[in-house]
């Protein structure tokens, strides 16, 4: 990834010492790594897409904007209600050159983070369309976004390792990524001998901040919210999951919707 984006392979001393901090912070947490996931039925998933299709947001947008509808209705009320900040992840494989644009290439899809905000309250709708633009216009046609993009990666990698950036709660909202389609990469058979039956995705969290991913797979749409059990209740993270499906089907799926 550096070699492709023009950057030295080399760190310097002060980009060394902070990885190797950081590997050693890793090896000091607790870990009580789970991911917990809600799957769609195929019917299901299908009247979703179309109604999000109707609607002209993407999947993502739709699902994203029930996340956020969904943790506003349970967020701590000492916390910062006035809006929600985030820094989604990208796949910028579509935008680098051959052959680097494809997974015969290597398996790496070059996520990286892109900062989204919006002021709450605001209604469903009022979200999944920001987001729909978010998602379909941060990169696409704007090459001066990719240029930017490593610089911002460098300066939040740094502000992360700060002790006061350290010294702050973990947040409770997750970190989210859609994943879109996992055909696109993964077949469902190869050949008449192997058959992918099932896709399981998740990652240990051992800082803290949770992940929530998004994606359809065999036709189905499944979540999947990784969280560490030292710092989010596994319940919770249920009553999450249990409250997007709700909002979705309340916005994309009831009558007069």
């Amino acid at each position: 990834m550096e070699k492709v984006l023009g950057y030295s392979e080399q760190p310097t001393q002060e980009l060394s010492d902070k990885a190797t901090g950081t590997l050693l912070e890793l090896g000091r947490q607790h870990t009580g790594c789970q991911n917990t996931e809600l799957v769609f039925p195929a019917g299901v998933t299908n009247a979703l897409v179309t109604a999000c299709k109707a609607k002209g947001v993407s999947v993502s947008a739709g699902v994203h904007a029930a996340y956020i509808k969904a943790i506003e209705k349970y967020a701590d009320a000492n916390s910062k209600l006035s809006e929600y900040v985030t820094a989604t992840q990208f796949n910028l494989r579509p935008y680098l050159p051959a052959p680097y644009d494809s997974s015969k290439y290597a398996a790496s899809v070059y996520y990286t983070p892109l900062p989204y905000k919006t002021k709450l309250p605001a209604s469903y709708w009022d979200i999944a369309r920001s987001l729909h633009e978010y998602y379909q216009n941060s990169f696409k046609g704007r090459p001066e976004m990719l240029e930017l993009k490593g610089h911002f990666a460098r300066v939040l990698c740094g502000a992360v390792q700060t002790p006061e950036f350290l010294a702050n709660p973990v947040p409770k909202d997750a970190l989210v990524s859609s994943l879109g389609v996992v055909e696109r990469h993964l077949q469902r058979d190869y050949g008449s001998a192997i058959k992918v039956k099932n896709l399981k995705i998740g990652v240990d969290v051992v800082m803290g901040m949770s992940m929530f991913f998004f994606y359809t797979f065999q036709d189905q749409l499944r979540l999947v919210y990784s969280f560490n059990d030292g710092f989010e209740k596994p319940e919770d993270i249920q009553r999450y999951l249990e409250e997007i499906k709700a909002i979705l089907s309340q916005e994309l799926l009831a009558e007069g919707h």
